[in-house]
């Protein structure tokens, strides 16, 4: 398991205060000098799961969040709503490869503001950032696709983790990366009772009994990073 990158600096408070979010320190590197050059942006905080993403946003009241999709611990699509719960009030703009229509539709669905593309320019990403802060929502066009509503995008009918709901495919891959029922419980919210009985729910679903079966369908459906 990656060890946590969390940096919470001073700066600017009539910037925008912006959290970092992605698991490869030379694209945070580099985000965080394109955002250097934007005089009206302050980098205030970063992080490289989504774990560590949560208590970085929960300690700096960010008005803007830049994250990743695909990361270790609570991937980004997991902590979308807990940040809007928690958070409502902040911004969220994914900066991702994913390119993938159900993706995007689920990202909008679950609170993203604005969805663009690393393979994009700097600029894209100036734009997302501006449209995003003025409340409208945001598609690069580099994406070359469109979301066309609100319904949030599903798991492939083949995926054996179809059949869980959403906050119970976060606790499977929080306990599949070596969690605690007490740390899950911590991380997103809810009693340890409430973890115990999503666990037993998950396994019953899933159809195994053992916490090293429950890893291996995490591993499988790349639940784990």
């Amino acid at each position: 398991m990656i060890t946590s990158v969390v940096a919470v600096m001073s700066g600017d408070r009539g910037a925008v205060r912006t959290v970092l979010v992605d698991d490869h320190g030379i694209v945070r590197t580099a985000i965080r000098r394109a955002l250097e050059g934007m005089a009206w942006i302050d980098v205030v905080g970063e992080a490289d799961d989504g774990v560590a993403a949560l208590h970085l946003i929960d300690d700096a009241k960010p008005d803007l969040i830049i994250l990743d999709l695909s990361m270790p611990g609570l991937d980004g699509m997991d902590i979308i709503p807990l940040v809007k719960r928690r958070n409502p009030a902040s911004r969220i703009v994914v900066l991702t490869g994913t390119q993938d229509g159900t993706t995007m539709k689920r990202a909008f669905a679950l609170g993203v503001d604005a969805y663009t593309l690393k393979t994009g320019g700097w600029q894209d990403l100036e734009t997302a950032i501006g449209e995003a802060m003025a409340g409208r929502r945001y598609i690069s066009p580099s994406a070359g696709l469109v979301v066309d509503g609100g319904e949030e995008g599903g798991l492939a009918a083949g995926s054996a983790v179809a059949p869980l709901s959403g906050r119970e495919r976060q606790v499977l891959k929080l306990l599949a990366e070596g969690y605690t029922n007490q740390k899950v419980a911590g991380i997103l919210g809810i009693s340890v009772k409430t973890v115990d009985r999503h666990r037993e729910n998950i396994m019953n679903k899933l159809g195994v009994r053992t916490p090293v079966a429950l890893a291996a369908i995490a591993l499988r459906e790349g639940l784990v990073v």
